[in-house]
């Protein structure tokens, strides 16, 4: 538990009001409260400690973030997933006074963009209690049990499929895919679609980023040993990597890439120990296939310089 020292120590939530004294409904309980959609279409959500203790709350920049869920087909209640969460920059502990409350306010058409009558809530963990608030009806897209990010997804491919689609545009709405992708570990299609992109438009210098950024990825999944499988896929990270110019604004984080990748590279006596299956040699050099971009890759070997 906190001491007062502790508690002194933390900062107020940001938004706060007093409760009316003379309201004793729920008297010593922390609980979740809504008022009715206003003039601009919000619904505010409130968290109330109706308690003559401080509470300690938890969320971004000092501000309470509400949950929803909404009963489903089968009557369940399940979680809709309204946004990207940030980084984690900002998150902490705050208090809330005696007999206060805070708030959030929600865009009510969010919860009204479809034909799927049902009815929602919102919730709050508070020392590891779901606490929820009263149902409230709604009418909602049931896409709105997905995940954020595959939403999202759904509505750049719409766009993708639209007629008369410009090259500039395609490409930012594919680089974006790629991103989506990435950032939610679905690594082998962030790559297949930044390979794609570098097909495509070969001068696109961020898809070669993002390219050699999700074969590094790749790597890091699994045990760095010098096997030939890892050697490729580091091969052709650097290779993406190489081609990204100084005055890029992904120069220096290609640099730092590659000489990760470098320092796992084979040496040539390391390479003639491995085993050569699915490579063949050209010449000097060797070139194994890689099925993750379906692709005949120049090795690289540690003799190589920076």
């Amino acid at each position: 538990m906190f001491g007062q020292g502790d508690l002194g120590e933390m900062e107020l939530c940001r938004r706060i009001g007093e409760l009316k004294v003379d309201n004793k409904n729920k008297e010593g309980e922390v609980y979740i409260g809504l008022n009715q959609v206003d003039s601009s279409g919000r619904i505010n959500v409130f968290l109330i400690n109706r308690s003559d203790e401080v509470k300690i709350l938890h969320g971004f920049d000092k501000v309470v973030e509400f949950g929803v869920q909404a009963r489903n087909e089968n009557g369940e209640w399940k979680e809709i997933d309204l946004q990207e969460l940030g980084c984690g920059t900002g998150y902490g502990a705050f208090i809330l006074p005696p007999n206060s409350y805070t708030w959030e306010a929600k865009e009510w058409d969010f919860f009204q963009d479809g034909e799927f009558a049902t009815e929602l809530r919102f919730t709050y963990i508070y020392n590891g209690q779901l606490l929820t608030s009263d149902p409230v009806p709604c009418e909602i897209n049931t896409n709105r049990f997905l995940p954020f990010y595959l939403r999202h997804l759904s509505l750049i491919d719409e766009k993708l499929y639209a007629q008369d689609l410009s090259p500039e545009v395609e490409k930012q709405l594919m680089y974006q895919k790629s991103v989506i992708y990435l950032n939610h570990d679905h690594v082998s299609e962030s790559i297949a679609i930044s390979k794609a992109l570098i097909e495509k438009y070969p001068d696109f210098i961020k898809a070669r980023y993002k390219l050699g950024q999700g074969l590094v990825i790749s790597i890091g999944n699994e045990e760095i040993l010098p096997d030939v499988r890892q050697v490729r896929l580091m091969s052709k990270a650097i290779e993406e990597l190489d081609q990204i110019p100084k005055d890029h604004e992904d120069f220096e984080s290609a640099r730092r890439m590659v000489e990760v990748c470098m320092k796992y590279l084979p040496t040539q006596e390391e390479w003639g120990k491995l085993s050569k299956i699915g490579c063949k040699k050209i010449g000097k050099k060797y070139y194994c296939y890689e099925e993750l971009i379906d692709e005949w890759v120049p090795i690289m070997i540690k003799e190589r310089k920076l």
